[in-house]
């Protein structure tokens, strides 16, 4: 349920929206009350599909099942994406050397051993 509002709020990619702030962000915490999370009997660990069903204020109810995600091998991310993931998964690091890092990480076959991989 926090996940789901938060991701509602803030920016899902970004690890720092699930900051200790937003545990006490009042939106957030409403509307993660409202979110019901329920098994699908049989499912295995391995299916990650979902229903998801969203009620309206004004009664109307919407539904959709998501079979892949963002990021699993059916729906790769884009290059763009994956230097975006990475820089925000690193941003509290020196910029310039997480930009080289990612670069090495590119061209991982050209590597000899992974001695240089340091933060």
């Amino acid at each position: 349920p926090f996940c789901v509002s938060v991701a509602m709020y803030r920016n899902a990619v970004d690890p720092a929206s699930f900051d200790d702030a937003a545990t006490r962000d009042a939106a957030i915490m409403a509307l993660a009350s409202k979110v019901k999370m329920t098994a699908v009997p049989g499912q295995t660990e391995a299916d990650v599909a979902a229903n998801v069903t969203v009620t309206l204020k004004d009664g109307r109810v919407l539904n959709q099942r998501v079979t892949e995600f963002l990021g699993t091998p059916a729906r790769p991310l884009t290059g763009s994406d994956l230097r975006e993931k990475f820089r925000l998964l690193t941003q509290k690091q020196p910029a310039a050397q997480m930009q080289r890092i990612y670069d090495r990480l590119q061209n991982l076959e050209a590597e000899a051993n992974l001695d240089w991989l340091r933060v």
